[in-house]
């Protein structure tokens, strides 16, 4: 507001020296600008220079806020970024470890069928790849076990039927031999 009306009143200050100037009123019209004229932009000049001071004073906080919003926007965004990593890699190391883990099962099962052993139980969790693979090695697991129990079955159920025979054939033995017995006496008792 200072600047302003001294820039007013310096400007109505001119044009009057300027009309007594066309008044051919020169020695007023010195006075004039040499006085109040004078003063007049003098003061007008340090309220300007105020003016621009308080705009560098105002530049030079909003520089030094800018400056601080600058560094605490750069500490939050490094902080989410290393946040976001942090939690990538922990995921990274759950997922790898239930993997594994399921993996390991699945190969301790396939080993167990290797070497033989169908009486282990397949636990299947979950419906990802590795949960597939376990209820595939379970089904197989089962159908194996089914597969030996017929096959223990039928060879008990031959081993029935050889015995059987060995029974059979120890008879017909014992009774072709007592029929050789009967026929070496008919054989003796003709030729006496």
């Amino acid at each position: 507001d200072t600047f302003e009306s001294n820039w007013n009143a310096y400007l109505g200050v001119n044009k009057k020296v300027v009309q007594l100037s066309r008044d051919n009123k020169t020695e007023e019209g010195m006075a004039l600008l040499n006085g109040e004229s004078q003063r007049l932009i003098k003061e007008t000049m340090s309220t300007l220079d105020k003016l621009m001071e308080l705009n560098v004073q105002g530049g030079d906080v909003a520089k030094e806020q800018g400056e601080s919003a600058y560094q605490a926007t750069r500490f939050w965004v490094m902080l989410g970024i290393s946040m976001v990593v942090v939690a990538g890699i922990l995921m990274a190391i759950v997922i790898s470890r239930n993997i594994s883990r399921s993996i390991t099962a699945a190969v301790q099962v396939a080993n167990k069928v290797a070497a033989g052993d169908l009486t282990s139980e397949v636990e299947v969790k979950g419906a990802d790849e590795i949960g597939q693979l376990m209820l595939a090695m379970k089904g197989m697991n089962e159908r194996l076990r089914t597969m030996v129990g017929q096959v223990t079955s039928s060879t008990s159920q031959l081993a029935a039927a050889v015995d059987q025979l060995s029974a059979v054939t120890s008879q017909t033995s014992k009774g072709m031999k007592t029929q050789q017995l009967e026929t070496e006496k008919v054989a003796t008792a003709m030729s006496e």
